[in-house]
């Protein structure tokens, strides 16, 4: 098979689609907050000609609930694959990631099931690597954030004329 785009995906991060020996995989990742965000982007992506074609589509996410007790709500799909999901979950455990959905997807001409036992690393690198450059965007949009933190700090600094601060559209105080 032979990779091909998804670009009309919107909420989903996608990883690059890489040929493993017999089988294409391709990783996605969404935020997500809530279980019916998780039915909701699958619903989007099942209707995605490429993404229908996967043969193999495992999944796993985690979710913080709302509530004051602050449980996890998590879950899996191997989706013929036994223990692929497991071992998503288990990685987003470790990391200690929330509101994250993770789906792998597998394009290939086996029967599912019959990948053998290759098919987890491959899952959990495509995985980690996703994850590794959304963490990266994350710390980058926090440098950003804190930079606009800085940038405000001077600017008031600049404003305090004899001990006091002005600010815009407000009087002395």
């Amino acid at each position: 098979p032979e990779p091909g785009p998804l670009a009309e995906l919107d909420p989903l991060m996608k990883g690059v689609a890489k040929l493993h020996g017999n089988f294409v995989i391709q990783a996605f990742f969404a935020s997500v907050h809530f279980k019916a965000g998780v039915d909701n982007i699958l619903e989007t992506c099942i209707k995605n000609h490429r993404f229908h074609e996967a043969k193999i589509r495992v999944l796993a996410f985690r979710i913080s609930s709302q509530d004051r007790a602050m449980n996890i709500i998590e879950g899996y799909d191997d989706d013929g694959e036994e223990g692929a999901g497991e071992k998503l979950i288990f990685l987003l455990r470790k990391l200690a990631f929330e509101n994250i959905l993770l789906i792998i997807c597998l394009w290939h001409s086996k029967l599912p099931g019959c990948l053998g036992e290759k098919i987890y690393g491959a899952i959990i690198e495509e995985a980690k690597e996703l994850l590794k450059i959304w963490f990266q965007k994350e710390l980058q949009e926090d440098e950003k954030s804190y930079s606009r933190v800085i940038v405000e700090k001077k600017k008031l600094k600049t404003a305090n004329i004899d001990g006091n601060i002005f600010f815009p559209n407000m009087e002395k105080i």
